[in-house]
């Protein structure tokens, strides 16, 4: 579901200008933020709306990579 989800983040970002390059972390952090004991997976869109397309809308548009760090997701220019 998560990588289902980026995915479609990626499609989006794409004709908006921004290329990312999301790491095998990235699903795994969100995946983690975006599951609930008492709602499932339902809480993961919201999630990924503000871990990553938020911060994403704050970038100029570019290639980015994007990790997974130990509190937050780290954006950095895409080599």
């Amino acid at each position: 579901i998560t990588r289902n989800q980026l995915d479609t983040v990626q499609l989006r970002v794409a004709v908006l200008g921004y290329t990312l390059e999301i790491h095998d972390s990235v699903a795994e952090f969100l995946a983690k933020r975006g599951y609930s004991r008492a709602y499932g997976a339902r809480p993961l869109q919201r999630t990924v709306e503000a871990e990553l397309l938020v911060p994403v809308s704050q970038l100029a548009p570019g290639s980015y990579s994007v990790r997974a760090g130990a509190s937050a997701l780290e954006f950095s220019p895409a080599v």
